[in-house]
């Protein structure tokens, strides 16, 4: 019946009566029999058996009932949250069968807005002024600092930081990843100067067209230290070789990306992403 041979059997049984220090099994001519402790042992084991393929059946029915897809939004040129992305999926596809994550497209409207319309359950946003938190939660995911990177022919030599207002006149190119998270928070850098500097928005499919062209001495681009560390290595030596970064200072250095979710979202597979997300390890 349990497809052992008696010897394998017996070994078993004697190992388990030396581990626990008394007999479990009794002969009384060619039968065998449980004695007392192994009467108790057995029947205690039979109730953690139950439980376990009782927690066994409730997880599957949690499977089933409350996990279903992630819908992700974040910035499609973030390299970092792509990695992050990918890497807390690969952790969690084998715990939670059948899982799926996929990244949604939000237009027309504030991400909040798509967070509290259930268009998507999980936001990755660098600003959390404008979260209820008695509605959402966030999960700090990456810390991070503003660069401003100005042509050398406008930088000053030996500088390692830039004072916001010293760079007022100038216009921003701006890629793609800012246009929805990183914008507010990057601007209020400017609330102590007379004026805002103008925009030049230049999103993904121009993105290799800013970078072949020379910044003349009016230009300048913000990014996050990490993306722009991203980015040198993808982009023409001739222009990484023009331009020169420095890392803005008397603003708020942290700049931490944030996976912010419903707290009373149905789906239980969100608040379980955004904390493998927080936990991705890049070593």
């Amino acid at each position: 019946e349990l497809h052992l041979a008696p010897s394998s059997l017996s070994r078993h049984i004697s190992a388990m009566e030396k581990e626990l220090g008394i007999p479990l099994i009794t002969h009384k001519a060619t039968k065998l029999f449980l004695t007392t402790a192994g009467s108790q042992l057995l029947d205690a084991a039979c109730a953690i058996a139950a439980r376990y393929d009782n927690l066994i059946h409730k997880v599957d029915g949690l499977k089933q009932a409350g996990f279903s897809d992630v819908r992700i939004v974040y910035a499609l040129d973030d390299r970092s949250i792509i990695d992050i992305v990918s890497l807390a999926y690969a952790s969690l596809c084998d715990t939670l069968e059948g899982l799926s994550v996929r990244s949604e497209c939000i237009r027309g409207k504030s991400i909040c807005e798509a967070l509290d319309d259930d268009e998507v359950d999980i936001a990755i946003l660098y600003d959390l002024s404008g979260i209820d938190f008695d509605a959402y939660s966030a999960v700090p995911l990456i810390e991070d600092s503003i660069l401003i990177a100005l042509p050398k022919c406008a930088a000053v030599e030996g500088r390692t930081s830039i004072d916001p207002c010293e760079v007022m006149a100038r216009s921003v190119p701006w890629p793609t990843a800012s246009r929805d998270n990183y914008l507010e928070r990057a601007m209020r850098m400017f609330d102590g100067c007379e004026k805002k500097p103008s925009i030049h928005w230049i999103d993904a499919d121009n993105m290799d067209t800013f970078f072949m062209h020379m910044l003349d001495d009016q230009e300048m681009w913000f990014f996050s230290k990490k993306q722009y560390e991203e980015y040198r290595n993808c982009v023409p030596t001739c222009f990484m070789n023009s331009v020169v970064a420095y890392e803005v200072e008397r603003v708020d250095s942290r700049f931490t990306r944030y996976a912010v979710y419903r707290t009373d979202t149905p789906n239980r597979a969100a608040a379980l992403f955004a904390e493998a997300m927080a936990n991705v390890d890049f070593d």
